[in-house]
């Protein structure tokens, strides 16, 4: 936790994504990790593409020639690799929230929801599975969770 704070005290820019995330919440972060690693195999294909292979999956239609400009892709490429920079820089903000939120709570149980589900993305089904819990049960935990976060939250 120190060490977030002198990162935000050294870096402008933290101090305003701690504050947005703190407006939104962290409860996106498993969904915008798994478009962040889908951005990610998309500029591997691209990339592949500029160097003349194809790396298409099973969905994508194969292309039979290539243009011969190949910064076509590889411009794609970079572009979508600025939006990843930007979503990670959310998700490590989404993260640090998280976990303090996670540092507040008495219940070892609920620290172990928060954690394994908006820390380490671990799915609400392998949850329930390693705690030994209903996946009903351990939903509703968690929307009372998420809304006992909002509640504090409103209260600073």
């Amino acid at each position: 936790m120190a060490s977030m704070a002198h990162r935000a005290d050294a870096d402008p820019a933290c101090v305003y994504w701690t504050k947005e995330i703190r407006d939104m919440g962290f409860e996106h972060a498993p969904e915008r990790k798994k478009n962040i690693e889908r951005m990610e195999e998309r500029v591997e294909r691209l990339r592949a593409k500029a160097q003349g292979g194809s790396a298409c999956s099973d969905t994508e239609r194969v292309q039979t020639s290539l243009p011969k400009d190949r910064t076509i892709y590889l411009d794609a490429a970079a572009d979508i690799q600025r939006e990843i920079d930007k979503e990670m820089a959310i998700l490590r903000a989404e993260r640090a929230e998280a976990y303090r939120f996670m540092r507040s709570l008495p219940d070892p149980i609920d620290k172990q929801i928060i954690r394994m589900r908006y820390i380490e993305f671990i799915s609400m089904t392998d949850i329930a599975d390693a705690l030994g819990y209903d996946q009903r049960w351990l939903r509703k935990k968690r929307a009372r969770l998420l809304l006992k976060y909002r509640e504090g939250h409103e209260n600073e």
